[in-house]
């Protein structure tokens, strides 16, 4: 296997055990249904005024989104909708967004 494949199979692993069913809404009001990995209580601090936040990070594969999400879009889960507000990390494999 090549560190890729592995790469990948250890995050599917990571999403077999602690995802959650969530749905993406983009800027253009669509849906996607997706499986999300959920980090509660994130302090996050503002860049201008310190002031902290209680926030989420949410992950998803880029195998069910394609693409990053944007600010202002919203992930739905369990009846909660988060909206993005920053994207901290997105590559070959995972998106991983700030939500409020």
């Amino acid at each position: 296997m090549t560190f890729l494949a592995d790469s990948q199979s250890a995050i599917d692993d990571i999403y077999t055990v602690g995802a959650v069913a969530a749905t993406h809404t983009d800027r253009d009001s669509s849906t996607t249904a997706v499986h999300a990995v959920v980090e509660y209580d994130i302090n996050q601090y503002g860049e201008v005024a310190e002031i902290a936040g209680m926030t989420a990070l949410v992950s998803v594969r880029v195998s069910e989104l394609a693409y990053p999400p944007r600010q202002g879009e919203t992930y739905t889960i369990g009846g909660t909708v988060y909206v993005v507000d920053t994207v901290l990390f997105a590559d070959d494999l995972e998106h991983r967004a700030i939500v409020a």
